[in-house]
């Protein structure tokens, strides 16, 4: 039985440094970085603003904003979506952080 256990966890090490390769690939390494911890996740009861959209692949994004003197003090969101949905809701509730509601507006997807 020892063999057999030894091989099911070389065999899992393998297919979880093959996901990590992956990753890094298609997102790089902040991104890899950012999926393996995740940042500003989770709803927040107090938001002064709230939005919902689903993407075109059924993925929910949420995303909460507190604000302060005009500018975002606080960020979250919330996905039901897979790793680049929470990559993406991780990145973006980064982004706002300490913005005005204006400069919200002027963020590209190059940001």
């Amino acid at each position: 039985m020892a063999i057999i256990d030894q091989a099911f966890e070389k065999l899992v090490q393998h297919l979880q440094n093959q996901s990590f390769e992956d990753v890094r690939a298609a997102f790089g390494e902040n991104g890899f970085n950012r999926w393996r911890n995740p940042r500003y996740q989770g709803p927040m009861a107090d938001a002064d603003s709230h939005a919902r959209i689903r993407g075109s692949c059924g993925d929910a994004m949420e995303l909460f904003l507190k604000f302060d003197n005009n500018r975002v003090e606080k960020a979250s969101y919330v996905t039901d979506g897979c790793g680049s949905s929470a990559l993406c809701g991780s990145f973006t509730a980064e982004l706002a952080h300490g913005r005005s509601p204006e400069e919200l507006f002027d963020l590209s997807p190059d940001d």
